[in-house]
């Protein structure tokens, strides 16, 4: 930077300016730059983020669950029938394919 004398003659700012002068406003530049740093980063960390809405936000469940669970069978008899049926079938499934094979 330059700077104008009264008699025109062109001297460098830095000539003005003591080097002591200079490390402050280096200083001052420094500590400005790092405090925005410092703010924007804790801005952005702790900012409120805007809440998603959501169906049934009011307090009311609006959806309706699936009925896809079967229900625990109470006769253990008919339980363990079923089993060796399903076995049964899985056995005979598996002998005839590998008799279609050979």
């Amino acid at each position: 930077m330059t700077r104008r004398n009264d008699n025109g003659a062109v001297e460098k700012l830095s000539q003005f300016l003591t080097p002591q002068h200079l490390r402050q406003l280096k200083f001052a530049g420094v500590v400005t730059v790092m405090t925005l740093l410092c703010g924007i980063f804790l801005w952005y960390l702790f900012a409120p983020k805007p809440a998603p809405q959501q169906a049934g936000a009011g307090g009311y469940n609006v959806t309706i669950p699936e009925a896809t669970v079967k229900p625990a069978e109470t006769d253990k008899r008919k339980v363990y029938e079923q089993e060796q049926y399903e076995q049964q079938l899985c056995l005979h499934y598996n002998t005839t394919v590998s008799l279609k094979i050979a």
